[in-house]
């Protein structure tokens, strides 16, 4: 699961350990929690999709979007409010979660492919625990942290308190990248509408 601040990088790494997997010969599940700027459906959405080498081309990513007819995502609509529905968001991540664990217990190629998770931006109050929820429920092992300290230091506090018989988490801290920059909002909202 890939955390951080808003344009810290977390959807390029998404994409850039999605191809690779591919290109190794998994087919990764891959889980889009960001409903502003979802990479897989459209935006206000929250996604999951089996990737494949014919839904991971050069193409899909530059138009921001999978391939028509190449992988069956799962969709669900959260909203595109820039106001946080926490409820809302933790019965989808819920069910995300359930139907990602039927897909693994029937599928051994996609359970030895693993899923990758994007998030959204959320990592304040409310939405730290979102994270967290999201973390649980999706039962992760390893999360990123892209170039935020102190969002690190409160995963790692968090998680360093768990009893010993929780599966905690492997939090590893990256740096923003170099070449990360910040969109403004008319570029955001020109790529949303396209």
């Amino acid at each position: 699961m890939i955390v951080g601040p808003p344009e810290s990088g977390k959807s390029s790494l998404c994409k850039t350990l999605v191809a690779y997997a591919v290109k190794v010969g998994r087919t990764p599940l891959w889980v889009d929690l960001d409903p502003n700027d979802n990479a897989i459906s459209v935006p206000g959405t929250l996604a999951v999709a089996p990737m494949t080498s014919a839904a991971v081309t050069v193409e899909s990513y530059a138009t921001c979007g999978i391939p028509p007819n190449t992988v069956p995502p799962l969709v669900m609509w959260h909203g595109t409010s820039k106001t946080l529905n926490g409820d809302l968001f933790r019965a989808q991540v819920d069910q995300l979660a359930t139907s990602i664990n039927v897909r693994l217990q029937e599928d051994e190629l996609a359970r030895s492919s693993g899923i990758i998770v994007n998030t959204n931006g959320w990592i304040q109050e409310e939405g730290f625990k979102l994270l967290l929820h999201a973390a649980e429920a999706l039962e992760i092992s390893v999360i990123l942290i892209m170039g935020h300290d102190r969002l690190y230091s409160m995963m790692t506090n968090h998680y360093s308190k768990q009893p010993e018989v929780v599966q905690v988490p492997k939090v590893l801290k990256l740096p923003r990248s170099g070449g990360v920059v910040s969109r403004p909002e008319p570029f955001l909202r020109q790529v949303r509408s396209r």
